[in-house]
């Protein structure tokens, strides 16, 4: 874990690539501001743990299908999987909730800002333990800027409702990711993100990590993260895979 969290943290100061076909929304908390191709599906897939002071959770599969219906738009299907929580030496497994989003693009793909919305949602089908409880809603914005062909930047800005303490509450979240392409197949990011309770402390992160593209449409991941505060999360690390086929 060592050496990748080196490989990583060295990659992370150069940054992904934007002139190939395989665009996803993993490894980064930054939604791009592209959809996918009519009549194709892309599944995004991977591994995640997350460490709070002395706790440690391994969340698996982390998996996003995303299907393009065409008209610049998508629908997404997610579902974090299993996550199993570490507490000193005890241990528990648990199902967590489903995502149901879509994307619907505003721009055309080659404009100079890409821009796209999101409408997202969280469904309760998780287990009591560690479910939100009740659906959660809202909406993200996401837009891109090329710096030139090799740098560019991402944005997201969005909003959603949560239920906390009995009480319907805004909690925002801000990101901004930069990326430079260091091959035609690898490819690296930054950047920082903040989840912004509406009555609690915001959560901010830096993270980074890297890509590989094994074909034009299939692609490996790792990233690692590091909470800057109390309330975020104290270290995040993950891998995963892509991969986009017709259908």
């Amino acid at each position: 874990m060592r050496v990748l969290f080196s490989v990583i943290f060295g990659l992370s100061f150069v940054c992904f690539t934007f002139a190939q076909e395989l665009v996803t929304d993993r490894p980064d908390y930054t939604e791009s501001a592209l959809v996918i191709p009519a009549r194709t599906i892309q599944v995004e897939s991977g591994a995640e743990m997350v460490t709070f002071n002395s706790v440690e959770e391994r969340s698996l599969p982390v998996a996003l299908a995303r299907i393009g219906l065409g008209h610049r738009t998508e629908v997404r299907v997610g579902f974090s999987g299993w996550t199993t929580i570490e507490i000193h030496d005890l241990t528990e497994t648990y199902v967590n909730d489903m995502i149901l989003e879509a994307k619907y693009q505003l721009t055309q793909a080659n404009a100079t800002l890409p821009l796209a919305i999101l409408l997202v949602s969280t469904l309760p089908t998780g287990d009591d333990e560690i479910s939100a409880g009740d659906p959660e809603m809202g909406v993200k914005l996401a837009g891109a800027y090329d710096l030139n062909d090799r740098i560019g930047l991402g944005v997201n800005l969005g909003a959603i409702s949560v239920k906390s303490n009995g009480d319907r509450q805004i909690s925002s979240l801000a990101s901004l990711a930069m990326g430079i392409g260091l091959s035609d197949q690898v490819s690296a990011f930054i950047e920082f993100y903040a989840d912004i309770p509406e009555n609690e402390s915001w959560q901010p992160v830096v993270d980074g990590g890297f890509t590989v593209l094994l074909s034009p449409l299939m692609q490996l991941d790792a990233y690692v993260g590091k909470g800057l505060n109390d309330q975020a999360p104290e270290y995040i690390i993950g891998a995963g895979f892509s991969i986009r086929f017709g259908y």
